[in-house]
């Protein structure tokens, strides 16, 4: 039971059902008795309730909740048979207590959900209308944005519910609401409802620097510090913009058509209200984070930390997007972002954060190389298009980067590089010369004899460096099996 748009408080004594009825069914929806001449109240009408599905259905409550209502009545071994016929009196005892418990459950149950269960399209209109604020007016929210806030959930007051100016209202703030949003939007229906109450194009205006910085600072203010200090904090909310991205899309192909969906986007300070004056260019998601790949490339970052991790989300947003999708995949090489994206990959890969993205970066192109290979006939590519395609992902750039990565001594790692390396050499050898294949022979021969070397002392069953005997033999075979690919 979600309660107040928080699916982490639940109330326990309502959720149990039966196989015959739930405690969570109104009075109208209790199971029809069969006919029975005597199942008629004081009045005479008849009596519509299915006691002993009533019985059922309350008795599967914990016992404490059972003790808190009193207690059921119990239930005569020859209720419901035809074979022993109970007195009029016996029976109309057991029902009457039966409908009175039923009926007041029932009313519990309707209070609960008026006070408690949460308006989930109510909710994601208001966040939606930060977003919508935000984008309106992005400087008077960026001033007041504190990214060392402690991080906790705000319920607060609905635009339906403040005055427009409401301070309360607004201290929701941009990060927060994009937190929250995320969170809802795991859920299919909500990610649904999410795009349908429009708010697709106010996130993806987040993913766009022009949003940001058109109305940024007062030219009294631009100092070096405010700068560093804004792009930090803008760093931070497309963070969270393409988190919610990824987390909407996750791969799910009812969604495919948004990641190639052109919107508009409002400029700070207008609306989308038809004139020209309000518009951009028609842009994608996949437009969007092509973009933030070149800017990230490039463009001097604000705090290190929220730019590394607008990287790993970019990263996160576009594997939801083009995993599986066709046209997604499409419209991204033809933007030209397989280069762009193999651009971002640091030269160095010198700390934990640059190779677990290195790593992934390499995993993408991998899956997508390998999903071609299995699928793209049958999803009706060419075989040219299958081949220029995966061209596009065994560039230069693309096919030294498993290289790179066997040179780091971390196992996991590594073995996504074999990996990769088995998927993509066939490719790479076809478009590079001898040199390319007697690099990678050599990488993989050294990752073999330190997996050797490495399990030669052993302890408990363990080689030197700790792996696992078995997964170490799995590690050097598969390294064979794509070191004879590149020497046959």
């Amino acid at each position: 039971v979600t309660v107040n748009g928080d699916a982490s408080t639940s109330l326990s004594v309502v959720s149990t059902t039966s196989s015959s009825s739930s405690v969570w069914d109104v009075v109208s929806e209790v199971p029809v008795s069969g006919d029975d001449e005597d199942d008629e109240d004081d009045s005479g009408k008849k009596d519509s309730y299915d006691y002993a599905a009533m019985y059922r259905t309350l008795s599967n409550l914990p016992s404490d909740e059972k003790e808190r209502m009193g207690g059921l009545p119990e239930l005569p071994a020859s209720y419901g048979t035809s074979s022993v016929k109970l007195t009029k009196k016996e029976k109309a005892a057991f029902e009457k207590k039966m409908k009175a418990l039923w009926e007041a459950r029932q009313e519990e149950i309707r209070k609960f959900q008026e006070e408690f269960v949460a308006d989930m399209p109510k909710i994601l209109r208001a966040r939606i209308d930060v977003l919508k604020s935000y984008v309106r007016d992005p400087s008077t929210h960026l001033r007041k944005l504190d990214l060392n806030k402690d991080d906790e959930y705000l319920e607060e007051d609905t635009p339906d519910e403040a005055e427009e100016e409401d301070e309360k209202y607004y201290t929701l703030d941009i990060i927060e609401a994009l937190k929250d949003i995320e969170y809802h939007l795991s859920d299919i229906d909500m990610a649904r409802d999410f795009y349908t109450l429009g708010g697709w194009p106010y996130l993806l205006s987040l993913l766009s620097d022009s949003v940001h910085y058109r109305a940024v600072a007062p030219v009294n203010e631009t100092s070096s510090e405010f700068m560093e200090i804004t792009a930090e904090k803008i760093n931070a909310i497309q963070m969270y913009a393409a988190w919610v991205v990824g987390t909407a899309v996750k791969n799910t192909e009812e969604f495919h058509g948004w990641a190639t969906e052109k919107v508009i986007l409002v400029e700070p300070g207008k609306e989308n209200d038809g004139n020209e004056d309000a518009r951009s260019e028609p842009l994608s998601a996949i437009s969007l984070l092509i973009s933030s790949l070149k800017a990230s490339s490039s463009a001097v970052s604000g705090g290190k930390k929220y730019f590394n991790m607008e990287r790993q989300k970019n990263l996160y947003a576009l594997g939801g997007l083009l995993r599986g999708n066709r046209s997604a995949q499409r419209h991204f090489i033809e933007l030209g972002g397989p280069d762009a994206l193999v651009k971002t990959v640091s030269e160095s890969i010198e700390s934990a954060v640059e190779r677990k993205y290195a790593s992934r970066t390499l995993l993408l192109a991998d899956d997508i190389i390998a999903d071609l290979v299995l699928h793209g006939i049958e999803d009706g590519l060419s075989e040219e298009d299958v081949k220029n395609w995966i061209h596009k992902f065994t560039s230069p750039g693309w096919c030294d980067l498993p290289i790179r990565m066997l040179g780091i001594s971390n196992v996991p790692i590594r073995e996504k590089a074999i990996q990769s390396l088995g998927t993509m050499s066939p490719y790479c050898i076809e478009s590079s010369e001898d040199a390319w294949r007697k690099e990678a022979s050599d990488a993989l021969k050294k990752v073999q004899r330190e997996l050797m070397q490495g399990g030669m002392i052993t302890n408990g069953g363990e080689g030197e460096d700790g792996l696992n005997p078995e997964y170490r033999k799995e590690l050097v075979d598969l390294a064979a099996g794509v070191l004879d690919g590149l020497t046959s």
